[in-house]
């Protein structure tokens, strides 16, 4: 299930989006956090992330970086990436990407960043913003207000706990 997509625009361009898709995963509940983590990371290979981009129309696939770091406890998992995606006009564009994915009983949350190849820069930092800020909890229920408010805001933060620098899209 798509939970959220946030976008970077420069005027109205969009320099890139990040997206974060939480799937149950009732096979991992009852399961400790190091034995999903292991899991993780023996299933999570470079020939993984290649297989899963072709499988979603990736062409020329290139898989630059795999690899996990800590977080509160538990492995995130990661990957680098390039590939060719094709728009409706057939077109073939170069994409850049940064994805994450968080791991924990009964709940995966995957997070990816990307842009075009030759925007990836642009959008780094607040890339890494948004993946080091990102703290799956486990039973929270977003849900939209039932009077339309004018302008909807979301608060991140470089550090778990609300802490570090705190950017507001």
């Amino acid at each position: 299930q798509v939970a959220a997509i946030i976008g970077k625009l420069d005027g109205e361009q969009v320099v890139g989006l990040c997206l974060v898709v939480v799937t149950e995963t009732p096979q991992t509940v009852g399961k400790s956090q190091d034995e999903i983590d292991q899991a993780m990371q023996a299933a999570l290979s470079k020939e993984f992330w290649q297989s899963t981009y072709k499988s979603q129309g990736g062409e020329n696939v290139v898989i630059s970086t795999v690899g996990a770091r800590d977080a509160s406890g538990r492995k995130v998992n990661f990957v680098f990436s390039e590939f060719t995606s094709k728009g409706k006009d057939g077109k073939g564009q170069r994409m850049t990407a940064h994805e994450e994915v968080h791991a924990l009983p009964g709940r995966m949350h995957d997070i990816g960043c990307l842009a075009r190849t030759e925007r990836f820069a642009q959008a780094a930092a607040d890339f890494d913003a948004i993946l080091k800020s990102y703290s799956p909890l486990s039973g929270l229920v977003a849900q939209a207000p039932s009077v339309p408010t004018p302008n909807s805001v979301l608060t991140l933060y470089a550090q778990a706990g609300f802490g570090g620098a705190a950017r507001v899209l």
